[in-house]
């Protein structure tokens, strides 16, 4: 029983530790502090969810700012605006 709780406590300090800024990437650097999440690479990309439009439509309560990358209809990134799903770029169309 001492084992667990220690063991549950270590878990505890660790990720309380840890939990300013998470830092993904090949050389070890750390996050960058004005971030929750630091992706860096520099032979990979990022990949977000894919899905149709039925599926899209199917996500309860998406939170304002939410991304996805339709696949069918009028394929390309959508963001959730806190009102409805808008087209940011189209696989034909990137817009800056």
């Amino acid at each position: 029983m001492r084992y667990i709780t220690f063991c549950l406590m270590l878990t505890l300090c660790i990720f309380k530790s840890s939990g300013q800024s998470i830092s993904i990437s090949n050389d070890g650097a750390p996050a960058n502090p004005s971030s929750m999440l630091d992706v860096r690479s520099t032979s990979k990309g990022l990949l977000t969810p894919r899905m149709t439009l039925s599926q899209r439509n199917m996500i309860a309560s998406p939170a304002t700012g939410l991304m996805i990358y339709q696949t069918d209809n009028t394929p390309g990134f959508y963001h959730f605006n806190g009102t409805i799903w808008t087209l940011v770029s189209s696989v034909n169309n990137w817009s800056m």
